[in-house]
């Protein structure tokens, strides 16, 4: 079973920045009503352990944004199309201790990972 974590992004209205944060189950619906963005643990680590988490950029061929549809976690791969897959399918079974990609960022603290080239 899949450990249930979360994380928040705090954003700062004075400087237009922000910081990740871990947040407990108890934090959740007030993070939310302040207006912040509460992201799951997905239950996966990549090659270097760190946890992935949704709104996470991964690394490979494509860099890859994680996200939750319909109950189960899926990336957005940036090359050009639309093109959808399971996360689990991208980066490998839930039974590898380590997944074959690495979090390089995420979408509130890297957007620019993300800009088209």
């Amino acid at each position: 079973m899949r450990e249930i974590k979360f994380r928040a992004w705090i954003p700062n209205t004075k400087t237009g920045k922000g910081h990740l944060i871990i947040i407990n189950n108890e934090e959740i619906d007030e993070l939310i009503e302040e207006g912040c963005a509460v992201m799951q643990f997905t239950g996966l680590q990549d090659s270097k352990g760190v946890d992935i988490y949704e709104g996470d950029i991964l690394s490979d061929k494509w860099k890859a944004v994680v996200y939750f549809k319909n109950g189960s976690y899926w990336v957005t791969i940036n090359i050009g199309e639309n093109d959808d897959q399971y996360l689990q399918g991208f980066i490998g079974s839930r039974k590898q201790a380590k997944c074959p990609v690495d979090v390089i960022g995420n979408i509130y603290e890297n957007p620019e990972l993300l800009a088209q080239k």
